[in-house]
């Protein structure tokens, strides 16, 4: 990856002799429209969006208020805030543009008295990632932090446990980019985390997640289409007024010391959203379960692989007696190569009576980047080593039912046990998608050449979408009991369940074009140019 810092720098230095803003934007102030505390948020918009497209935004969220809210949008360089905001140690220059819109605030008559209990900062797509350096940069200086469309950090200090000042993540069920279901379900589990942790009214006033339905990213800066977006199911005025706008409002009047009742019908408010985004989430928190236990698998690893001891049972073909008399032990490992890798990891077989312990392990394979701009949180493959159907015939002295199991099979499961779920959980969700996504094609299993085990670590599960489908095809290692070489294993490089759902959700309705083109939210805006949202 490129040095971040160093690219913004160059970035600067080219766009040096243009024009600071682009010539049609200018702060925009919204004067309040109720009576009431008064406070004033500052909303930095997302990458490459006129601010005035956030225009019936603000007027959405002032209109849910029952304050004096002033808001300031204010003009960014070059419509990317990232240039003048590129971590949380490198934020000056937006800091001396948010602290210029809110002194036209003052100016214009909003009486500050105090930022850290007056002033708030906002953030849609890159805004949010500019307003999280910025809120991280410096700390205590603002009353909070309303992020739309984006997130803040997935680990550290700056993740949303850890998060030092109240904030709200507010999503979007048909976002097109990186603050997609799939993605966001990090976030809300960390908020599930709080929720426990420290109570619920800790958990709602300071870290909700809320995933709006049927909205789409573009909703929150209304007139500007956003390169790679899904289409929203909802118009503009139900979107802002009836989501939108309530949700900001709820967030703010908990910070802005609101009478007992409307802080009441705040939480109400966050409440009832909470929980249609917990209906919403449960499906895709399942599959992420599933690729690891005792951790988040992008972020931590975990003890093992939940999935891998499914394809084993899959794998193995056998009657539902025999094969209750299987025992399979998984050992998940966070690395691919080097000591104690996946790639030094081999299966074994122990009789004991009527049973057969059997030990497996795994190792999944994730877009890991330290600024959070993974295009999914999902495994792009999940490894696993597994003990071959003829071995655990010959073990067990038994026949398999189902001859023949291919880690193709075991992916076709997936995708039917992610549909099952989605069925008992949002059907909305699955009918949106056999409605209008492109499904799954299923190539056969694929094997490395001469079977050979370093080439099956450094081999990948195929994954190519085309215009019609997403085309899987497993890499495998596939041995007889009497093969010379790694008798009675088959490995297998497959699908997994949270992938599934990533496509389910929102990919499988974007066209190939737009799904490779994603916009992206944050600091990787300078890693692959700037024409991104």
């Amino acid at each position: 990856m490129p040095n971040l810092f160093r690219v913004v720098a160059v970035l600067a230095c080219v766009l040096s002799s243009i024009p600071q803003v682009q010539a049609s934007d200018e702060d925009i102030i919204f004067k309040p429209l109720a009576s009431g505390p008064p406070k004033l948020m500052v909303l930095i918009p997302g990458g490459k969006v006129p601010n005035v497209n956030y225009t019936n935004t603000a007027l959405a969220i002032q209109k849910a208020t029952e304050m004096s809210l002033w808001i300031v949008v204010p003009a960014v360089f070059e419509r990317l805030c990232i240039i003048q905001c590129s971590g949380k140690g490198a934020c000056l220059v937006l800091h001396q543009a948010v602290e210029g819109a809110i002194a036209k605030a003052v100016k214009a008559g909003f009486p500050l008295v105090d930022k850290s209990r007056d002033v708030f900062i906002g953030g849609h797509s890159l805004g949010g990632t500019c307003g999280n350096y910025l809120m991280q940069g410096y700390p205590g200086v603002y009353a909070g932090l309303v992020i739309m469309g984006s997130y803040v950090d997935s680990k550290g200090p700056g993740s949303l446990v850890n998060y030092t000042a109240p904030v709200i993540l507010i999503g979007a069920e048909l976002d097109g980019g990186l603050a997609k279901p799939v993605n966001m379900a990090l976030w809300w589990m960390q908020f599930e985390e709080v929720l426990v942790s420290k109570g619920r009214d800790t958990a709602i006033r300071n870290k909700s997640v809320v995933i709006l339905p049927s909205i789409d990213h573009s909703d929150f800066c209304p007139g500007y289409a956003v390169p790679g977006d899904l289409p929203s199911e909802l118009d503009s005025a139900t979107a802002l007024n009836t989501y939108i706008g309530p949700t900001v409002a709820a967030f703010l009047h908990l910070h802005s010391g609101m009478p007992t009742s409307v802080q009441q019908k705040a939480i109400a408010k966050l409440t009832n959203a909470i929980a249609q985004t917990r209906t919403l989430m449960t499906p895709i928190v399942r599959a992420f379960d599933l690729e690891v236990d005792g951790g988040i698998g992008i972020i931590e690893g975990g003890a093992s692989s939940p999935w891998c001891i499914t394809a084993q049972h899959r794998i193995g073909g056998l009657s539902a007696t025999d094969d209750a008399n299987l025992f399979i032990k998984n050992k998940y490992t966070n690395s691919s190569t080097g000591e104690g890798g996946f790639e030094h990891t081999r299966v074994g077989y122990k009789v004991s009576g009527s049973q057969l312990l059997l030990n497996t392990s795994g190792h999944n394979a994730y877009e890991r980047d330290v600024e959070d701009t993974a295009t999914t949180n999902a495994a792009k493959e999940i490894g696993c080593k597994l003990v071959s159907s003829g071995r655990i015939e010959q073990q067990l002295n038994v026949t398999a039912v189902t001859k023949g199991v291919t880690c193709g099979d075991v992916n076709k499961y997936a995708v039917e046990k992610m549909k099952d779920l989605l069925q008992s959980q949002v059907p909305k969700t699955l009918q949106r998608y056999e409605t209008k996504g492109r499904g799954f094609c299923w190539k056969p299993d694929f094997s490395p050449p001469g079977d050979i085990g370093p080439l099956f670590i450094a081999e990948t599960l195929e994954l190519k979408e085309n215009a019609t489908c997403l085309s899987v095809a497993s890499l495998t290692i596939s041995t007889t009991i009497s093969s010379k070489i790694f008798p009675g294993v088959h490995y297998c490089k497959l699908l997994s369940p949270a992938k599934v759902m990533d496509w389910i959700y929102t990919v499988s309705m974007k066209t190939p074009e737009t799904t490779s083109n994603s916009y992206l939210l944050s600091s990787e805006t300078t890693h692959k140019g700037i024409n991104v949202h």
